[in-house]
């Protein structure tokens, strides 16, 4: 019974310390012409299918999903969201599956 406690104080502490981590979100980077925005933003807390990677991108940028498609994004699986008409533009959300969180944003507007 103890060590189902201690590993339940345990677990809660480790999600605390992960949120309180990833509070700050980063500048955006310039790569290949596309704008990158690494994001950190956790919006569920169970594993996470194609509808719900959609609504999780739509509810932070807004827009309407185009397409939904299995990815890779900073060494975990994410959904890749592709998002028309965002307040981004036409934008790519990776949404990890794991845990909902927003990992990054890649916006395909030209700015030049």
């Amino acid at each position: 019974m103890r060590t189902k406690i201690a590993l339940t104080v345990l677990a809660a502490a480790t999600a605390g310390v992960l949120a309180a981590c990833s509070g700050g979100e980063q500048a955006p980077a310039k790569d290949n012409g596309h704008q990158q925005e690494p994001v950190s933003h956790t919006e569920s807390s169970g594993p996470v299918d194609k509808d719900k990677a959609g609504k999780i991108a739509t509810g932070k940028y807004g827009g309407r999903v185009l397409n939904v498609e299995s990815d890779h994004a900073k060494g975990k699986p994410t959904w890749e969201v592709e998002i028309a008409d965002s307040s981004k533009g036409r934008i790519e959300v990776d949404v990890g599956k794991q845990d909902g969180a927003v990992l990054e944003m890649e916006s395909d507007n030209d700015n030049s």
